[in-house]
């Protein structure tokens, strides 16, 4: 299940193909506001983000106008970063920040690893604001296995995750020194349901219709440091 370095696949052409259509530009334009929401309401100036290779947040964020230093795996995982941001190349899941931010972002990366709290123990305590994402087994997730085959002729693209309990990050977190600030979620039904409608704005309508965040999935996180 696990990658070697989570962020060497997302940083890849052919994964920035799965959120080409409606559905991938709803869930782009709803993690951005959810992202960008948390950084103003902290007043956060300088983000670290870990596995930055997708891109689907850094240049938004440095066009905001903020200080964004990203981490990836490989000198071609950097290939859709803005040459304009600070860029580190260094395998992710041993990366250890030599200095603090206002705010370290992970994304695509912690249901995509075999411990995910030493993922996070390496990094946290750099930041008194950190934002993850995760898919939660409270959701359609749980089920991610199940018909696996069937859902890949859906989304070519896929790949396999292992869904976390929000409980479990949320004490793992609050152990290493940081309490839930917002937690909020994309999507109710499966993603692979959404890839039959064209329009976003459809996308959109079902989902307020479904309004029920604690079992949307993934979760996006925002935590603050409390020691």
């Amino acid at each position: 299940m696990t990658d070697s370095q989570p962020d060497e696949y997302v940083s890849t052409q052919n994964y920035s193909k799965r959120f080409s259509d409606a559905v991938g530009q709803y869930y782009l334009k709803k993690q951005r506001e959810i992202i960008l929401e948390y950084l103003g309401e902290l007043r956060v100036k300088s983000i670290l983000e870990i596995g930055a290779g997708h891109a689907q947040i850094c240049n938004d964020l440095h066009r905001a106008g903020y200080d964004v230093t990203c981490v990836v795996s490989a000198k071609e995982c950097a290939e859709k970063i803005s040459k304009e941001l600070k860029i580190i190349v260094h395998p992710i899941l041993e990366f250890m920040p030599s200095k603090s931010f206002d705010c370290i972002i992970a994304l695509k990366t912690l249901g995509h690893v075999d411990n995910f709290e030493e993922f996070l123990k390496s990094f946290v305590g750099y930041s008194r604001v950190i934002i993850i994402d995760y898919p939660s087994n409270f959701s359609f997730a749980r089920f991610n296995n199940v018909g696996y085959s069937v859902k890949r002729l859906i989304e070519k693209k896929l790949r396999q995750f292992s869904p976390l309990s929000p409980r479990i990050v949320r004490s793992t977190m609050l152990n290493l020194g940081y309490s839930l600030y917002s937690s909020k979620g994309l999507f109710f039904l499966p993603i692979a349901f959404y890839r039959f409608f064209r329009k976003e704005s459809v996308i959109e309508k079902i989902e307020k219709c479904l309004n029920f965040d604690f079992f949307k999935s993934p979760r996006i996180e925002c935590y603050l440091r409390t020691l």
